[in-house]
């Protein structure tokens, strides 16, 4: 899924599905709506998943087997949407390092999840936007006032 609202000569796709054709709120709410339904699906399966008695021994094994799905998906996602699909600027390395980190984020927080309960899980998990935005802030030299 690409999304960029902020230039109007952009185009948003949504499964494949070009969206810029409809207006910036239709396309606010289909986005964010499939966001937020996959990633409940995503959460409650999750949460089936980590409570396997056999997994619970290995959260990065859980992790590992994520990343693969995601791997595969999104190299089906480029066959299967090749024309629409914007190629990358950034340097691959860049992507790289991203994903390392990212890996070890979920990593941790599998790990966390076996020690905790779902919803407790998902309060600290909402409270990365704080850090991430005083980064932004820090780093970046975003205004705070963006956020607003």
């Amino acid at each position: 899924m690409m999304m960029n609202l902020h230039t109007s000569s952009s185009s948003i796709y949504l499964f494949g599905i070009n969206l810029s054709g409809y207006n910036r709120l239709i396309q606010f709410l289909l986005t964010s709506t499939a966001v937020l339904i996959f990633h409940v699906i995503q959460g409650y399966m999750q949460e089936l998943i980590l409570q396997l008695k056999s997994l619970r021994l290995y959260p990065n094994y859980f992790t590992l087997v994520y990343f693969v799905c995601f791997t595969l998906l999104a190299y089906i996602e480029q066959l299967l949407f090749e024309r629409t699909i914007k190629r990358r600027k950034a340097p691959i390395q860049t992507y790289a390092v991203i994903a390392l980190f990212t890996l070890g984020t979920m990593g941790l927080s599998n790990a966390a999840v076996m020690r905790l309960n779902y919803p407790t899980h998902m309060m600290f998990k909402s409270c990365k936007l704080i850090p991430v935005m005083i980064g932004s802030m820090l780093i970046l030299g975003k205004d705070k006032f963006q956020y607003c």
